[in-house]
């Protein structure tokens, strides 16, 4: 039996690919260009490959991390990864802050 190495693909908003290629590369990644994608990151314990398709595949043993503490804050601006079940509801209300004292 082999071992499945953790992945997991996001879908990256175009706008957001040199941003992202820009981090990595300050983050201390290898940057090389494999075909049909915009770029394939290295580090230890962690690639990072940006298909020409616009997903973004993470893999590797120190992926949760990559995804928790720079990818996620600092690239997607979603949490969909650590916290895939959050729901945070923006809509605006109107309403009163009643504590309960006369």
């Amino acid at each position: 039996m082999g071992f499945t190495m953790p992945s997991h693909t996001f879908i990256l908003d175009p706008g957001k690919k040199e941003e992202l290629l820009e981090g990595l590369k300050d983050e201390g990644f290898e940057i090389t260009k494999p075909p049909h994608t915009h770029f394939l990151a290295k580090k230890q314990g962690v690639s990072c490959t940006l298909y020409t398709s616009g997903k973004l595949l993470v893999q590797g043993k120190e992926m949760a991390p990559f995804i928790e503490f720079f990818l996620e804050p600092k690239i997607l601006g979603t949490f969909e990864y650590t916290n895939p079940h959050a729901h945070v509801d923006m809509t605006p209300r109107i309403g009163v802050d009643e504590a309960g004292k006369g």
